[in-house]
């Protein structure tokens, strides 16, 4: 059996040190990684490198930023998804209306798993290859491993301060994977519906039917 073909992630950063430190967090976790320091730069190997995913940083020094990078690149090449590093809150932008656009702070991605899970669930969002929730006999194959792995500590009574301190990482950062796991469940927020209580009975459901250890 032919193994599966490794994606492709184009790291735009003007920070060396950080992008070095991000292509070798990328490629550890199984992604084919080229890093490259402009948006100039970045606009000419998406041609040659062919990713299947672009993760910039926002502010890249003097020329173009990662905005009117990921403006561009979605115009130039709409397989793209993308996900944004900011050291500051989102703004409003055209860009962040694209469904296939993670906006990350960069004080999260101090937890690899966040950055890989970001990118995880923007390459599903644009590549459509998992089948919608409805349509899994198991809802959690829909998950990424991070996201399953956050499903439980919620399922076993865990606060988001709990499991904040259990992954080292901070509140916010906890907040917004679970968010994003409630969303890929299909759980919407609504009068009289916990979402915690749904993804809790979804979990125990399910969990026993998959090895989450993979």
């Amino acid at each position: 059996m032919s193994k599966p073909l490794q994606r492709r992630v184009l790291l735009v950063e003007d920070e060396a040190l950080m992008r070095s430190l991000l292509v070798d967090r990328l490629q550890l976790a199984g992604f084919e990684t080229l890093g490259c320091a402009s948006a100039v730069e970045a606009i000419d190997l998406v041609a040659s490198f062919d990713p299947d995913a672009v993760v910039s940083d926002i502010s890249l020094g003097a020329g173009t930023n990662g905005l009117d990078l990921v403006k561009a690149l979605a115009i130039q090449a709409p397989h793209l998804a993308f996900v944004l590093l900011s050291n500051y809150e989102a703004s409003h932008h055209p860009v962040h209306k694209l469904k296939n656009l993670a906006y990350l702070r960069k004080s999260d991605i101090s937890d690899p798993a966040i950055l890989i899970d970001a990118i995880e669930t923007v390459l599903t969002d644009k590549s459509g290859s998992k089948e919608s929730v409805s349509e899994q006999t198991n809802p959690l194959k829909a998950l990424t491993r991070l996201q399953n792995e956050i499903l439980g500590q919620i399922a076993s009574g865990a606060s988001n301060v709990e499991i904040a301190r259990m992954r080292g990482t901070s509140l916010k950062a906890v907040e917004m994977l679970i968010n994003r796991t409630y969303r890929a469940l299909g759980i919407e927020r609504g009068a009289g519906v916990s979402q915690r209580v749904s993804a809790s009975r979804i979990y125990m459901s399910n969990s026993g039917e998959m090895d989450l250890s993979q």
